[in-house]
């Protein structure tokens, strides 16, 4: 029978990893690190948080 190498790199790492944070109390910081490490969903993000702003800014000085 075959044995796994100590790392072996496979379709699951990603559950393994986001399970670890869970269970850590991580999860957060994980999913926030991941989704700016994406210059996609780091753009969606400036894009809201900048329309968030300009609405209460729009709303508190008018």
């Amino acid at each position: 029978m075959m044995q796994r190498s100590t790392y072996q790199a496979d379709a699951l790492d990603g559950f393994r990893e986001a399970g670890q944070a869970w269970s850590e109390n991580r999860s957060t910081a994980y999913l926030l690190r991941k989704s700016w490490a994406d210059p996609l969903s780091r753009a969606l993000t400036v894009i809201v948080l900048s329309i968030i702003a300009l609405v209460w800014a729009y709303l508190l000085l008018s």
